[in-house]
């Protein structure tokens, strides 16, 4: 599982307007939908939150795929003027709820958005 956000989202939307942040959003859910496999899951979970649900993908899959669709909305380049990156926390299912697999990419995510921001975390 890949739970990701658009860095400094709430910025582009106030200094950029909606309808900015709007193709942003979009720019970002086209580069998962072209970096994902056909049995992948993708979907919004916030306002600037995506979780990406990768079936029978270990660890170090979801890592590959995560910075895979990193790089790819970065070297999209500016979207409306502005530069957009994105922070990704991962985790694969070991044991435990599927309550606890979010949990685990939700804090990772939090761990990349500490370290810097545009960062895939895993661990």
């Amino acid at each position: 599982m890949i739970i990701m956000d658009i860095d400094n989202f709430k910025h582009i939307n106030d200094g950029y307007g909606h309808m900015a942040g709007d193709k942003v959003i979009r720019s970002v859910a086209s580069a998962i939908g072209h970096t994902i496999r056909s049995v992948d899951m993708a979907g919004r979970y916030g306002g600037d939150e995506f979780l990406i649900l990768l079936p029978g993908m270990d660890l170090k899959g979801c890592e590959v795929v995560a910075e895979r669709i990193r790089r790819a909305v970065q070297a999209h380049g500016e979207i409306e003027g502005i530069a957009v990156t994105i922070s990704l926390g991962i985790a694969a299912y070991e044991t435990g709820t599927a309550n606890d697999l979010v949990r685990t990419a939700d804090a990772r995510l939090y761990t990349a958005k500490h370290r810097g921001r545009n960062i895939t975390v895993a661990d």
